[in-house]
């Protein structure tokens, strides 16, 4: 059940996406094997750096998780799109730190942005002229589900979306 402090989204069907980046090469990266190999679940967290940076960083943790987690290719594009534009608003939005979580979890990979403002998105409406504003108008086209919450421990929110029906390689 959400609280008035949740947000979930669910998102039309799902449509393909095109985005591309390179693998990532970083000590901040860290893979975490969940409890059981039987669940088949795959974990990955990584601290983004301060400034523009850091949504491409977002990106090649993302592209190396796909490659090691052999995720077909147009899912791939559409979380590496996904990713940048959740990394994007927390890095202009939000407060340091930000920290993104990858978890594929049999066919579902679920992807959340956490930074430390308490203040959760809205779904905007931008007018034609517009040159930003749509990041979550894309999450919602393309994700499985999606959704926003408030940390109910510390400072902060959590912005997330789920792709499901992964393809292996």
């Amino acid at each position: 059940m959400t609280s008035p402090r949740d947000r979930v989204f669910p998102g039309p069907p799902r449509r393909q996406g095109r985005f591309a980046a390179s693998p990532v090469e970083t000590s901040q990266h860290r893979e975490t094997p969940s409890s059981t190999r039987e669940s088949e679940s795959l974990d990955q967290e990584v601290t983004l750096p301060d400034g523009p940076e850091g949504a491409s960083f977002a990106r090649r943790a993302m592209a190396r998780a796909a490659e090691l987690w052999l995720l077909d290719r147009e899912m791939t594009e559409t979380a590496l799109l996904l990713v940048s534009e959740l990394a994007t608003n927390a890095i202009r939005h939000g407060t340091p730190p930000v920290r993104l979580s990858l978890r594929l979890d049999s066919d579902k990979l679920r992807v959340e942005v956490t930074d430390s403002s308490p203040t959760l998105p809205e779904l905007g409406t931008p007018g034609p002229d517009q040159t930003s504003g749509r990041g979550l108008q894309i999450v919602q086209q393309l994700a499985a589900r999606w959704g926003s919450s408030a940390s109910r421990t510390r400072l902060g929110k959590t912005v997330w979306f789920e792709l499901s029906g992964m393809l292996h390689r």
